[in-house]
This record gives C-alpha cells, structure tokens and sequence, in this order.
C-alpha cells in the first residue's frame, strides 16, 4: 500500500477541484510537535504523581506498565465493569481513585502548560500557519492553548462559536465561513453556572493561564472529556451542548479530511472514528501515519475502518514528512 508525502496529499487535493470544503483534524502529535517533553504522557505521569496520585493508584499505573491515562482509566472502568457483572461491591477508594486520576489530569496539563507562547519560535509558528492554511474547518482533540495562541496569531479568522455577551465570551453558535472546533473540550473553555464562557487574554484580568488556574481554584473546570473508553466519551459529549454541536459538525463535513496526530484507537476514539463515517459528504480521509510499518502500528483502527466500510476512502501519508 502506498503511503504519500505531505506535498503529494496536497497536490492530490489541489487536483481534485477548488478547496472549498477541506478539514482537518489534529490529536496530542501535533501540539508534542511543539513542546514533546511538556505533552508527552511520561512527562504528565511525573507531574501526576507529584500532586498527590494515591500509592494505590501510582500501583495501577506500574503494574500496567501505563503512563497514559486513557487506558488507565479504562482500566479503572473495566474493574469496575466485573464487579458489577458479578454483583460485587468494591472499595469506594477505587471510584474515587479513578475520579482523582480525572481531576489530577485537568490540574496537571493546566499547571505543566507554557505560560504563553514564547516556547513556539517564529519558525515553528510560521509552518503552523502554513500548515492551517486553506482548510475550511479545524478539529482538535487537544485540550491544550496551542491552538488558541495560533489562531490569535494568524491572519485567518477562526470563529469558535464564542461571542461577547455582557462582557463575557459565551457560547452562541458556530457562524464564521473558517471554525475551529475543540472536540473534547479545552482548557480556556469552562462552565461558569448555566453559561459556557470562553477565558480570554486580558490586559486587565491577567495571563490566559492564570485565569484558568483562578477559574480551577474556584471549583470552574474547563470543559475536559477525560475517560477512558470511548462510550464514556460520548456520553459526556453528549450532555454538553458545545461538544454536541463540535461532533456534529465533524459528522456533517464534506470533501477531505485530513488526520494529523491522532491514531484513531477505536477503544478510545470510535466516537470520533463513527463521527468520520457519519459523513457521507466525505470524499477522501487523509490519514497520518508513524513509521514503516503503519499496518501493524494501526492496526486497531484499520480493523475497525474496514469493518465498517471506511476503508475505500483512506489515503496514507508519512506524518514526518509534515514541517512543523
């Protein structure tokens, strides 16, 4: 099976007709682009622990032999799953464990973020633009402020769905012709009562990142699909109305979609993976792959993708080959 070269998707795409309906979507290897050792798991495991995981819990993640914690809490999740089969009641620490593997993770990312974008270099930041550009549509599984900062940046108007009422960002609909969509939530979105609100920079309210950290000491945590199944997921995404309406939008795209970052487990992201079947406008999946051997490095996901019809549509291209 052929795999492509970044430009050769490109030239593809551009043969194929005006980019007028072109989307992408990124995952966790396109912010360790940026800053590998701050979103590396190992590196979020380390932080972790110096928060206060439980011995308990820090056990659970060496015995599994795990420093990501979507599969550790799946794990969690699956434990609980038989005794319940088997009628058993557990310790109540365990629940709890795996609610504070949650809550740590959210605190974690937040304090282990840069405090602005200094890190990203003009260079970088150029071939991030570069790499943006000409796509209508963006989608994100990131909860990071990579994104937010490049956006803030660039030239392109992305409209996340975010308009001033009363002084504050609140979620209002998707409007603008380029959107952004951050599909399990992000950071600098958060619940404030019946209100979701967008924090925002501000000369007089201070840094992005100290407003999330005073939102979170408030008891205001962002919007933050943290589980470790996919059905849990879905389910989360399903009772907030902005990550409803981010997933719909997936589902409701047309023309190409290109994957960057993300390696589309169906044990972790089959609701992303159905949202991308759900949408019969699609008519090519450009999907980004690490190393020689994609077929085994994938192999989940290309199981899942042929079981339900998917495959005709992927193309294969070396991620590597993307600058960055």
């Amino acid at each position: 099976m052929a795999i492509l070269t970044y430009p050769q998707v490109l030239d593809e795409i551009e043969k194929s007709g005006p980019r007028t309906d072109t989307n992408l979507l990124v995952g966790n290897g396109f912010s360790r682009a940026f800053a590998d050792a701050i979103f590396d798991y190992r590196s979020l495991y380390q932080k972790a622990r110096e928060k206060g995981l439980t011995r308990e819990a820090i056990a659970v993640f060496e015995k599994l032999g795990e420093t990501n914690f979507e599969r550790v809490l799946k794990a969690y999740d699956e434990c609980l799953w038989i005794a319940e089969n088997y009628n058993q009641k557990l310790d109540e620490t365990i629940p709890a464990d795996r609610d504070a593997i949650r809550k740590i993770l959210v605190g974690v990312i937040s304090e282990n973020h840069p405090e602005n974008q200094d890190f990203m270099d003009d260079a970088t930041t150029k071939n991030a633009h570069a790499f943006m550009e000409g796509f209508t549509n963006l989608f994100t599984t990131n909860y990071d402020l990579i994104l937010y900062w490049l956006i803030m940046s660039g030239d392109e108007k992305w409209d996340d769905g975010f308009r001033r009422v009363e002084g504050d960002l609140c979620f209002t609909g998707f409007q603008g012709p380029s959107r952004i969509y951050f599909l399990h939530g992000a950071l600098h979105i958060v619940r404030q009562g019946k209100s979701l609100i967008k924090l925002s920079w501000n000369g007089k309210k201070g840094k992005l990142k100290q407003l999330i950290k005073a939102s979170i000491e408030k008891g205001q945590y962002p919007i933050f699909v943290a589980e470790g199944d996919s059905s849990k997921k879905k389910y989360q995404i399903d009772s907030n109305r902005y990550l409803r309406k981010c997933l719909q939008a997936l589902q409701n795209t047309e023309g190409v979609l290109v994957i960057f970052g993300l390696s589309l487990d169906p044990a972790f992201d089959k609701h992303i993976i159905d949202a991308i079947h759900a949408a019969k406008g699609l008519t090519r999946i450009y999907f980004g792959v690490y190393g020689d051997d994609h077929e085994m490095n994938n192999a989940e996901f290309l199981k899942y993708a042929r079981s339900i019809g998917l495959f005709p549509k992927l193309t294969f291209f070396q991620s590597k080959s993307v600058t960055l």
